[in-house]
């Protein structure tokens, strides 16, 4: 008896392990993401927006298009047959890449990952409620944005006009990003091409802008070991790394699961925040993105979940 009680609660330990770790990667996914934009923050008071951006998202590209080298002609050939969208995709995705650069030398990290992922299911109804692709907006949609936007202002460490332009610039990035779903969802359909296809072509643009603003600046450019060490970091822990545990989670308990751990990246930046970074945040800071963590938590948990926002960012 006391054999089958012991093989009983092992088998159960086991059972409840499986459940939790289907859940990792998109924990992962957090914790990689929460983090990339804590040494975002930093570098970008060095280096500027325009060096940041064409670095960043220079060395996420020129990955991407390592592992995909065999299939560039195909993959051109595709991209042709939807330059509108391909046009479309590279345009969002400067909107929503640049700018984060431009938002950090505004306000904290953890303020502008809780404007982002907290108005970004709102910006998703939004559009498609506009295109008609999905049905009206509820009540909870505007008091989650009411939220977000007062608990933003209250743990906002700047000035008021700081503030002020950093959560509207932060607005703005997740209406891109929620745009992108939908664009980069019809480009995919019409070219047939992989994720990873995808995601080497829609940096083009955001390089090419960064490297237009760094010539206009005619100033003779210098990065140091220290800083190409730390663009490297970002690129691996805040893209590389972030898709493939995005594309695990979605594997392993769907898309809509996997949405409802997004709203715990705020929380885990400004923990993270508390180690080292250079605006640390009060304890008051904490109670708000805490309680709005919690307010998001809930009401991602509705009917009209928000999983096909998993793919910004």
């Amino acid at each position: 008896m006391p054999q089958n009680s012991d093989s009983h609660w092992r088998l159960s330990i086991q059972a409840t392990w499986l459940q939790v770790s289907r859940f990792l990667p998109g924990l992962g996914f957090c914790l990689a993401s929460a983090t990339a934009f804590i040494f975002m923050a930093s570098i970008v008071r060095h280096d500027g927006p325009a060096l940041a951006t064409l670095l960043t998202y220079g060395m996420t590209s020129v990955f991407f298009w390592v592992i995909g080298l065999h299939r560039a002609p195909s993959l051109i050939r595709s991209a042709g047959l939807d330059v509108r969208g391909l046009v479309l995709i590279n345009g969002l995705t400067v909107a929503n890449t640049f700018l984060v650069y431009v938002i950090l030398l505004h306000v904290s990290a953890f303020t502008y990952v809780l404007v982002f992922f907290g108005t970004l299911p709102v910006c998703v109804a939004v559009l498609r409620t506009y295109f008609r692709k999905a049905r009206s907006l509820r009540f909870m949609h505007g008091a989650l944005l009411a939220g977000i936007v007062i608990a933003a202002f209250l743990s906002s460490q700047t000035s008021l006009s700081y503030s002020l332009i950093g959560i509207i610039l932060s607005i703005v990035s997740a209406i891109a990003g929620a745009a992108y779903l939908d664009a980069s969802k019809d480009f995919q359909i019409k070219t047939n091409l992989r994720t990873a296809d995808i995601l080497a072509l829609r940096f083009i643009g955001t390089i090419m802008f960064a490297s237009m603003l760094l010539a206009l600046r005619q100033e003779r450019i210098t990065v140091t070991l220290d800083s190409w060490l730390t663009y490297a970091l970002i690129s691996i822990v805040g893209s590389i790394v972030p898709l493939y545990l995005l594309q695990k989670s979605n594997e392993w308990i769907g898309p809509d699961r996997t949405a409802r751990l997004l709203p715990l990246i705020p929380l885990l930046c400004m923990l993270l925040s508390l180690l080292g970074a250079a605006v640390s945040p009060s304890l008051a800071d904490i109670v708000v993105v805490t309680a709005a963590t919690a307010a998001m938590l809930i009401a991602f948990k509705t009917p009209n979940g928000t999983g096909d926002k998993t793919r910004a960012k």
